[in-house]
């Protein structure tokens, strides 16, 4: 493809995340670090490296290793909401 004068290709970067506890363990003065802030050098990196950065995308309480604090069926329902909530 060719571009021409006023043309430029954007490239864009997303950073994704797991949690494994809920969104309440995170944020400013809570058990778990303020994701926006642990994220922000990352995407800096990747604005500097010339991408469009879009919103981080964060599942909260992504469980495994056979640990688990809620039932299989209501995972998949605040998973499902989570991704529906984020993507729309």
């Amino acid at each position: 493809m060719r571009y021409g004068a006023g043309y430029f290709m954007v490239n864009h970067a997303i950073v994704s995340v797991t949690t494994g506890d809920l969104r309440a363990a995170f944020g400013p003065g809570s058990r778990g670090c303020n994701l926006d802030t642990t994220l922000w050098p990352l995407q800096y990196l990747m604005h500097y490296m010339g991408f469009s950065v879009l919103p981080p995308f964060i599942f909260y309480g992504v469980q495994g290793y056979s640990y688990s604090y809620e039932d299989h069926i209501s995972v998949e329902e605040r998973l499902s909401k989570n991704f529906w909530i984020q993507t729309h």
